[in-house]
Formats: C-alpha cells, structure tokens, sequence
C-alpha cells in the first residue's frame, strides 16, 4: 500500500514540488496553492460586487439587478454571464427585458426609461443596432435604423406638432449625402410636402415644394426651409415667379 503524506493546503506548498506519489486513482482532487489564491480570489471578487438573490437573480451593490438565464465558461462554472432572454433592472429604475449574449444586449429586446421614453427592437454589443422604434413621453417617434445607439440611415419621424419627416439621418440628426444623390421627404401639418436635401438637421440647398392648393417650387431654401436663393413658383392658377427669394419673398 502506498503510503500518502497529509500536508496541509494552508501552508501553500505545491505537491508536485516535494515529490508526493500520484493519488490520481484515488478519485481525490488536488489543489495548488495558486489554484486556492485564484479560487478565493473570485469568491472576495462575488461578494464584494454583489450577491445571488436565487439561482438565477444576481443583485449588485450598486442596486442593479438581472434575473433570467446564464451562461458559464466552460469548466469554471462560477464564471458566468447573461445569456439567452432576462431582464435587466437598473438602480436609476431604467429597465431592459430581452435577449442577451456573452453578458451584453444582443438580439431584440425593450429598453424602458424612468422618464417615459422606450426602445423596442434589435440590439448588438451592448447598444441598439439594427431595426427599432424609439418612443418620447411627449408623443414623438421614431422608426428605422438605428448604428451604436444613434438614428442613422433610414428612418421616419413623427414629431409631435404632427409634422413627419421620412428619409436619411446621420447621429441622430436629419440629413442626406448630396453626393450620393440621397433626398428626404418632410411632411408638414398643414399640408405643405418639401422633398430635398438636409444638413445636420436642417433644411439646405435644393428641393421641391409642394402645396395642398397645388402650388409648386422649385429651387434653393434656406436652413428653416423658406424659399431663399433661385427658384421658381407656379401658382395654382399656372402664374409663374422666378428669381432670387429671400425668406420666402421674391426681390
């Protein structure tokens, strides 16, 4: 019978250094001193972050909270992270409810915000990407494509006054690429239809306009959308202005 020495384990000496015999076949796992550091390591690390409510509620000091489904590193069950579908509440009382992958937002989920406004659609490391519907407490919305968080490419906006735009955006901002011949469509309230060009969120160089008494204009605006620089008006009755325009006007 082989004759296997006790050391203690708190002294942090590694057996493979004082030459104990195999005890592999004895079904017994043996710990390094530095996989014991690692080990009390992450337990300190847990209870210092947080602590688990159930098997799958994880509540952090700072008054954050998931509950739903995990995932774990292979091997170190004790790694683990958001995965699958869970929500996801914040100590400011915003909330997420959807999809997760690796610990971050992935997939189609709703963010809600204390202030009244909500997200609902696709998202990707963490921010919205993708597809979604941005909705404001004061009644605006909006619905396209949204890069890291910000409205930019192709979207509609419904603005509260009952005004809409349907086009291209840029960080959030109106606007259309000149160069690649992109044009935006701003439907007013009262009936008037601009389609033309947006910089930075404001109107700018050439569009069209169209009037609910079928009016046209063709030609230059400024940044609040008047009639301003070369253009030419046709009334409804056929009467034709053309010239220079200034604030809406005709010098």
């Amino acid at each position: 019978m082989k004759r296997i020495k006790v050391i203690s384990l708190l002294l942090g000496l590694s057996l493979t250094n004082i030459g104990l015999v195999d005890v592999a076949n004895a079904g017994v796992k043996i710990w390094t001193a530095d996989e014991l550091e690692k080990k009390e390591a992450q337990k300190a690390n847990a209870e210092e972050t947080g602590y688990w409510l159930n098997k799958n509620t994880y509540v952090w000091k700072n008054g954050d909270k998931y509950e739903g489904e995990w995932g774990n590193e292979w091997g170190n069950p004790s790694n683990k992270w958001q995965e699958g579908y869970g929500i996801y509440t914040y100590a400011s009382g915003d909330r997420y409810e959807g999809e997760w992958r690796r610990g971050k937002k992935r997939g189609t989920g709703t963010y809600y915000h204390t202030s009244g406004n909500r997200y609902e659609g696709e998202w990707d490391n963490d921010n919205q990407n993708g597809i979604g519907t941005f909705y404001w407490a004061n009644g605006e919305k909006y619905v396209g494509e949204f890069e890291d968080g910000n409205r930019t490419g192709e979207g509609t906006y419904f603005f509260a006054n009952g005004d809409r735009y349907e086009g291209f955006f840029d960080n959030g901002k109106l606007h259309t690429d000149r160069y690649e011949g992109e044009i935006s469509t701003y439907y007013f309230k009262d009936g008037r239809i601009y389609k033309g060009e947006f910089q930075n969120g404001f109107f700018s160089g050439n569009a069209k306009y169209f009037y609910p008494d079928g009016g046209t204009y063709k030609g230059e605006v400024n940044e609040y959308g008047q009639l301003h620089g070369y253009g030419k008006y046709i009334d409804k009755n056929g009467a034709v202005y053309e010239g220079v325009w200034k604030n809406n006007y005709l010098q």
